[in-house]
């Protein structure tokens, strides 16, 4: 198989499934590296396929329609646990992380968390390799892309992060698709 069929399989197994797949997974129906999958995402993204990388996998992003804020917040590590937790009990999801960087400008990562689960698999990742995230690299201070199925719902995550204690002020409204 060439690596325009490989891509065009690849894009659609993509695009056939809700969840992120592995890497690994897609080298091994695919039957090439996992090196060549990195290349072939590097690609398909290149080429303008909205293709996400995330903990759990790569996964193509159907979100156009979806109702998107970035917010800012600050806090310690302690409380990552607890503000993505309170962001999915109030049905938002979590796509990434964003802060900025004295020399390299804005650094993202991405989250992509939308229940529990997700969050406890994320704090585990987080704590496994003994990571630092992002947000020690600008004292706390971090912005997130929340998407939810209502305007409503991220009025309501604004609320609650600010009851918390960790939202900051004055940033207005993100922009919502």
């Amino acid at each position: 198989m060439g690596r325009e069929q490989r891509l065009q399989q690849l894009k659609q197994m993509l695009q056939e499934r809700e969840e992120p797949v592995s890497g690994a997974a897609l080298a091994r129906y695919l039957d090439v590296s996992r090196q060549a999958i990195v290349q072939d995402v590097a690609l398909l993204k290149s080429r303008g396929e909205p293709v996400r990388t995330t903990p759990r996998g790569y996964r193509y992003d159907r979100s156009g329609g979806t109702p998107k804020r970035l917010i800012a917040v600050r806090h310690g590590t302690d409380e990552i646990g607890e503000e993505l937790m309170a962001i999915v009990g109030m049905g938002a999801k979590v796509v990434d992380v964003l802060v900025e960087h004295q020399i390299y400008g804005e650094l993202r990562g991405n989250i992509d968390v939308a229940d529990r689960e997700d969050v406890l698999r994320f704090l585990s990742l987080l704590e496994a390799g003994g990571n630092n995230p992002l947000l020690t690299l600008s004292g706390g201070v971090h912005l997130h892309t929340l998407e939810a199925d209502s305007e409503e719902t991220l009025d309501g995550v604004e609320r609650r992060l600010d009851e918390m204690g960790i939202l900051l002020h004055g940033q207005g409204r993100g922009d919502s698709e």
